[in-house]
């Protein structure tokens, strides 16, 4: 939006902004020439691209953005092997990815920034992250070592600088504490924030749709989810609870609208997946049996679309 906001900034204070020529046209080239700017033509939703033209010359555009929803997927450790949906239903697995060995633990992410989230894996034994670019068998794209496995440190990955290119971190449960790269490379933390209490489990996601990935944790104590909207030591801006006794905390887009939402994850004999489209209490939008007793639950947009 910069470059829209610039272009109305410099015809309101050069005076010609009530006489400029306002169109929004669409990629098949159509456009409105009313003059006017209203919420229907630029509506941030719409897949048209914006056109502002000011005495027939065209001084700013802006692209849309456009979001895909995360779906469901599990990691089956017994084999260590992906099964991803490629939509929110139950059904047979769209992808199955054998990957990884014995002892690790599933974290997926967009490695690369293409908009496709894939699969990758954290060996604790060695606090060695494993990333693949593609959800397909192969071995490591990269290999990054990174955290304090052996002292029970957990991976988790997000676009932590809103780059577009999804990056690695660790929580300590030790200390309650989340230490965050901005690439995919073995150095020291880039973001360290102390957030939670003895027992929480970390959560990441885009909260407030501003495209930054940000902190929370789930207390199981209680089924509460406490989220961040920046990656700094603070109080929870958002306090959910939501979920039963035994849930496993599971989060996404589920329904494509540029904010990440709670989700919980049932495990036993026939696991379930119940997902919120906001971050409020209430009883599930999307419910979802999937998966067998011994998985981990992932979500993600495994197809990019």
């Amino acid at each position: 939006m910069v470059s829209l906001f610039a272009a109305w900034t410099m015809l309101a204070s050069s005076g010609a902004f009530d006489s400029a020529l306002r169109r929004i046209g669409t990629k098949d080239g159509t456009a409105s020439t009313d003059g006017s700017v209203s919420r229907s033509n630029l509506n941030a939703n719409s897949p048209s691209k914006e056109y502002v033209y000011a005495g027939g010359r065209l001084v700013a555009t802006e692209e849309p953005t456009l979001h895909h929803a995360s779906t469901i997927g599990v990691y089956r450790p017994i084999g260590t092997i992906f099964y991803l949906r490629n939509t929110n239903t139950t059904g047979n697995p769209d992808i199955s990815v054998p990957f990884g060995a014995s002892g690790d633990i599933p974290v997926v992410g967009d490695w690369d920034g293409n908009g496709t989230v894939t699969i990758g894996l954290y060996r604790p034994a060695i606090s060695t992250f494993y990333l693949r670019n593609s959800n397909t068998i192969g071995s490591p794209d990269v290999t990054v070592a990174f955290g304090d496995g052996p002292g029970g440190d957990l991976p988790i990955a997000g676009d932590w600088d809103g780059n577009g290119t999804w990056t690695i971190g660790v929580y300590r449960p030790s200390t309650s504490t989340f230490y965050l790269r901005n690439s995919n490379t073995t150095g020291f933390p880039d973001i360290t924030v102390a957030f939670g209490a003895a027992g929480d489990l970390p959560i990441v996601g885009d909260w407030d749709g501003n495209g930054t990935m940000t902190i929370g944790v789930f207390r199981p104590t209680g089924n509460l989810f406490y989220l961040r909207n920046s990656n700094t030591a603070g109080f929870p801006e958002v306090t959910v609870a939501f979920g039963a006794a035994g849930d496993l905390p599971i989060v996404g887009d589920w329904n494509a609208d540029g904010t990440w939402t709670i989700g919980l994850y049932r495990p036993g004999q026939s696991p379930i997946f119940y997902l919120r489209n906001t971050n409020t209490t209430g009883d599930p939008d999307l419910t979802i049996p999937y998966g067998a007793s011994g998985d981990k639950a992932v979500a993600g947009d495994w197809d990019g679309q």
